[in-house]
């Protein structure tokens, strides 16, 4: 896991009447949003999604030093526009690399709501580690842009392009095994609890590898908040008042900012274990179902 100036969110937009209550703008239906309960095949049929081989030659591709600039960074860049627009290490190779691979393999579910006013979108964030000291002026730089762009590009209703997002997901960190996660935002717990039923539910129906099934100590989303100040490419859209789910381990991996932080340090069935709650998180939140 090489250091990265490049940093993966999933950013779900909500767009569409969700809800029957009259009179309500478009931004203010995502409180009324909930999720759609899959049934225990449909949770079996999306984990059976695995494709590792796609997720190992994606991450052969993104998992090299890229620092913004270099030739490997527009590689990366261009690399990653292509597998995006084709389909319709922890910091952050294995990010990028779940999403990549999440679009892929949830294709077939995914295209038929793309133009539909509930849907998701993929954002990769380049520039967020420091050039010399981190701190406000020097740090999350493409966040930053972005954030601002959206805050001050009109919309409809009043409303900015910013607010057409109904929640930001931030995956940061991954990779590593048994990884332990907190619920660090009030506004967005509702949500993180689907993770961890999510977590819960696989468990229950043997779709891990490598895992202790019903030992806490095992679990990877912990029913528990924390009031820890992560610095990390959603502070910029939380700003505006942006919803943010932030999934990052707690504590961050032993290897993070060191030379250790490359493939060594990968657990592919932690990965995919991971990749297995996010797709039904997905599910969930778009009511889509596996064919």
């Amino acid at each position: 896991m090489s250091k990265s100036e490049l940093c993966f969110v999933i950013a779900i937009l909500c767009f569409a009447s969700v809800n029957t209550k009259k009179n309500l703008k478009f931004y203010e239906e995502k409180n009324f949003h909930e999720a759609q309960e899959l049934t225990d095949q449909n949770v079996r049929d999306i984990a059976a999604m695995s494709d590792m081989n796609h997720f190992k030659s994606v991450l052969n591709e993104i998992l090299i030093p890229r620092v913004v600039g270099t030739p490997n960074h527009d590689k990366v860049s261009n690399y990653i526009s292509q597998q995006m627009r084709d389909l319709g290490a922890t910091d952050s190779a294995v990010p990028c690399t779940m999403m990549i691979n999440l679009a892929k393999v949830m294709s077939e579910q995914l295209e038929p709501i793309k133009n539909n006013r509930l849907s998701i979108m993929f954002i990769f964030f380049d520039g967020e580690e420091a050039f010399r000291q981190w701190g406000p002026n020097d740090s999350i730089y493409g966040a930053r842009h972005l954030a601002k762009k959206w805050h001050g590009t009109e919309y409809k209703d009043g409303a900015n392009e910013l607010q057409r997002m109904d929640v930001m997901v931030l995956l940061d960190l991954l990779g590593c095994p048994d990884p332990v996660f907190y619920s660090y935002f009030q506004s967005t717990e509702k949500w993180y609890v689907r993770l961890a039923v999510a977590e819960q539910r696989l468990a229950e129906l043997d779709q891990f590898q490598s895992y202790s099934k019903g030992q806490a100590e095992q679990t990877y989303f912990r029913l528990r908040s924390s009031g820890a100040v992560i610095e990390d490419d959603h502070i910029p859209f939380m700003r505006r008042n942006v919803d943010i789910l932030h999934v990052i381990p707690s504590p961050f991996p032993s290897v993070w900012h060191t030379a250790g932080d490359n493939l060594s340090a990968l657990d592919f069935n932690t990965i995919e274990n991971l990749n297995k709650i996010f797709r039904v998180f997905v599910a969930e939140y778009l009511h889509i179902k596996p064919k």
